[in-house]
């Protein structure tokens, strides 16, 4: 999995109404993994964010609401609602909302 900016966004409409329905907490962000799945919602509040991390998973994340800039690998991605982002496993990364932000979060 190469890490980049990818444009098609297929995406079950329950998943997206079930994340849009989600409200947005001052100066915060929200994480909700759904039980049984492979999927992480995270809703994000404007100049919110992650330090870098990795993982040992593989990420496709999905834009649904927002704006936010993405660090993968050294590499800055400005990502905003319908674009799409793979992140590959041990990659490190890091995020900030430059808008409020909805993000779905696929793992594998």
């Amino acid at each position: 999995m190469n890490s980049g900016i990818l444009t098609e966004n297929k995406i079950d409409e329950k998943l997206i109404e079930e994340i849009k329905s989600i409200e947005y907490q001052q100066d915060a962000i929200l994480i909700k993994g759904k039980p049984d799945t492979n999927i992480v919602f995270f809703v994000i509040d404007k100049n919110q964010g992650l330090f870098e991390h990795s993982a040992v998973i593989n990420a496709d994340v999905h834009i649904i609401e927002g704006e936010i800039n993405f660090i993968v690998s050294g590499k800055n991605y400005e990502l905003k609602e319908g674009s799409r982002i793979e992140i590959p496993s041990n990659a490190p990364h890091s995020f900030k909302a430059t808008e409020k932000t909805k993000m779905i979060l696929f793992v594998s």
